[in-house]
């Protein structure tokens, strides 16, 4: 059997897919710059979403309005095994006043060019963000809605991925804008077999000019936005697509996936067992998810052609600073890393916040266990995955 990483790069060009219909390809008038900002007597709290002739437009919190045109395309093969031609769009959530319900109207107003449900967790949020889902018509798509009390967003993703039917899982913020036509060319590359996992494009409100196309780590292990697709190859073995194909929606190889929008097959994340539980507090999260879906065989990709607008809030309910981000780390690395990187990491960890509560969290005979198991199972080692996409440490 070839591996899934020599079929990602050995077919680097979208091939041309069956199905009849059409679904809308997402082209920015002007990208990044589409952004404007509102003037005073715009600002306010309601967010709208409507769709007129080939345009989707947003007013979005009062922060700024996007205009979206649609392009038609060819519609992907749907056939795919488990939950066969349906995505199940699962938003975590936990005191996302007023953005949750904003996603979500947003979510059913575009065309999202592939069938999907969404799954709502609301893991114990205290402003109602989720009432509105009682007492809110019939969607246009289905929507379920779970209630957890404080699950962490780990657990909370996993949650909803039990409940979910969809043969794609796509994990979202619910505080972003997606664009006509996402859904499809997310599932595209996924159909195909090019990845197990595949994120878009991230506008982040705070600089909107600067589209972030995935992540990788930089010499202290922190998170390092890449910003143009492409720009981490694994090492001679990428060409760029040639010919006529649209490159724009060619999967690009890239180390880390955010999960503020992230696809994934279902059976890559259960081959990989999901996110990881342990990791309770925000940070981490998605490294931890996007490391192991590379070692065990799967590889995960940036759809560059697909730009979801990420909104910048000033209170974050999940984010945790201190010993809560170095236990993340360190339990990061104990699950993966060689002991050589393992015993470096924890020398340069020493003087980070709470690092003795940390490690004593962390170094515990499952953890280990599950390092042993992880170590048998995967295809590849973390000194690959280091060499290949020029990780400094």
């Amino acid at each position: 059997m070839v591996p899934m990483v020599a079929v990602l790069l050995n077919n680097y060009a979208l091939p041309k897919l069956p199905g009849g219909g059409g679904f809308c390809r997402t082209r920015w008038e002007d990208p990044g710059a589409g952004l404007e900002k509102p003037g005073p007597a715009a600002m306010g709290r309601e967010g709208s979403a409507g769709i007129g002739g080939n345009t989707a437009r947003a007013v979005w919190g009062g922060l700024f309005t996007l205009s979206l045109r649609q392009e038609e395309g060819p519609m992907p093969d749907n056939r795919f095994g488990g939950g066969a031609g349906l995505a199940s769009v699962i938003i975590i959530a936990r005191d996302e006043q007023p953005y949750l319900e904003q996603t979500v109207r947003f979510m059913n107003a575009v065309p999202a060019g592939y069938p999907m449900e969404i799954v709502v967790v609301d893991d114990g949020s205290r402003d109602g963000c989720a009432r509105f889902l009682s007492y809110s018509r019939e969607p246009r798509r289905r929507i379920r809605l779970l209630s957890t009390g404080g699950l962490g967003p780990a657990r909370a993703r996993n949650r909803g991925a039990r409940e979910a039917a969809g043969g794609i899982l796509v994990f979202c913020d619910a505080h972003i804008i997606v664009p006509p036509g996402w859904l499809a060319s997310l599932a595209a590359p996924l159909a195909a077999g090019l990845a197990g996992a595949v994120c878009p494009a991230l506008i982040h409100t705070a600089d909107p000019a600067r589209p972030i196309y995935g992540g990788t780590l930089n010499s202290r292990l922190s998170w390092t936005g890449l910003t143009s697709p492409g720009a981490v190859f694994p090492a001679g073995m990428v060409e760029l697509p040639s010919g006529p194909c649209d490159t724009r929606l060619t999967p690009s190889p890239v180390p880390l996936a955010p999960a503020g929008c992230l696809a994934v097959r279902r059976d890559a994340f259960c081959g990989v067992g999901g996110f990881e539980e342990e990791l309770a507090a925000w940070g981490y999260d998605d490294v931890e998810f996007s490391l192991k879906l590379w070692l065990f065989g799967y590889p995960v990709a940036v759809v560059p052609g697909v730009k979801v607008v990420h909104i910048s809030r000033p209170l974050r309910p999940y984010q945790r600073w201190g010993e809560e981000l170095t236990a993340n780390l360190l339990l990061t690395a104990a699950l993966h890393f060689s002991d050589r990187r393992l015993a470096r990491l924890v020398g340069l960890a020493g003087s980070y916040p709470g690092f003795a509560r940390a490690w004593s969290r962390v170094w515990r005979e499952p953890v280990w266990q599950k390092r042993q198991e992880y170590f048998r199972r995967r295809v590849y080692d973390d000194d690959w995955f280091m060499t290949v996409f020029g990780v400094p440490f």
